[in-house]
């Protein structure tokens, strides 16, 4: 065979590479499981990568599609391209990149349905880490319910008066009651362009995912059913594990952690 004999026996007693095929089978199972089925294998990857796993995106994709799973796509929306800009009220021009928690805050509303009647839930979105800071429910949309939602975020977060608080045009958000809570706390209020709600995208987005990976995943029969599971998704799942590409591929809750630690600078 033209090999010498120092070669051959070196070669015979060579230990085996263990095959790490089924072993990285089983975290790619493991992976998609952990985040309750939603990641595709972009996202599975990321994960992969940070463990210390170099695994390709086709590999990825080739398990998937052998064990007979796979993420939730987004369903795609037609938009107007248009960016009727208004007065100076729009404070963000849909610049959703910020420095420090505690500096922007999006929110609004979206509704549930129940077996029972419709749910509303408004939320509040801190835009440095994509983090929901605060989050209410009620069977209607006045405006207590999304200065619920408020309160508790300025309670958990306690931010310094200059904050700015964007929101679309809606009655809730334009209130008498609602606008005097903000001038109390001294934030600036900044509104969407009417009738354009990539203005607010960042919100839009959580909605998405929220709806694709929690909500149309199940069929509620009572309210109370939906709010249990949602709180669950947003407290155990989207704040502190669902990895965001804005965070460079982690959760909220980590981003917040590397930046008070000084990881992560701007």
């Amino acid at each position: 065979m033209r090999v010498s004999r120092p070669g051959f026996y070196c070669w015979k007693n060579r230990p085996e590479k263990p095959d790490t095929t089924a072993l990285k089978k089983v975290m790619v199972k493991s992976i998609h499981e952990e985040s309750k089925g939603t990641y595709g294998y972009p996202r599975i990857k990321q994960v992969m990568k940070r463990r210390g796993i170099n695994i390709s995106r086709m590999t990825i994709y080739k398990f998937m599609k052998e064990l007979g799973i796979s993420g939730i796509p987004k369903r795609r929306r037609n938009r107007s391209k248009s960016s009727r800009v208004q007065d100076g009220k729009n404070l963000l021009q849909r610049d959703f990149e910020t420095t420090k928690p505690n500096k922007v805050w999006c929110v609004d509303i979206s509704y549930i349905s129940t077996k029972q009647g419709w749910l509303y839930l408004a939320v509040v979105i801190d835009l440095f880490s994509r983090r929901i800071v605060g989050y209410d429910f009620a069977p209607h949309q006045r405006t207590s319910l999304p200065l619920k939602a408020l309160r508790k975020a300025i309670e958990s977060r306690k931010p310094k008066k200059g904050l700015i608080h964007h929101s679309d045009r809606g009655s809730q958000y334009c209130s008498e009651e609602y606008l005097r809570t903000l001038e109390e706390q001294e934030f600036r209020s900044s509104l969407n362009v009417a009738g354009t709600c990539l203005d607010n995208a960042v919100v839009e987005s959580f909605f998405s995912s929220l709806k694709q990976e929690c909500v149309y995943r199940d069929r509620f029969t009572t309210r109370t059913e939906a709010m249990e599971k949602i709180s669950q998704y947003i407290d155990t799942f989207y704040n502190s594990k669902r990895i965001h590409s804005s965070n460079n591929g982690v959760s909220p809750m980590e981003f917040e952690h590397l930046y008070r630690c000084k990881k992560i600078h701007f």
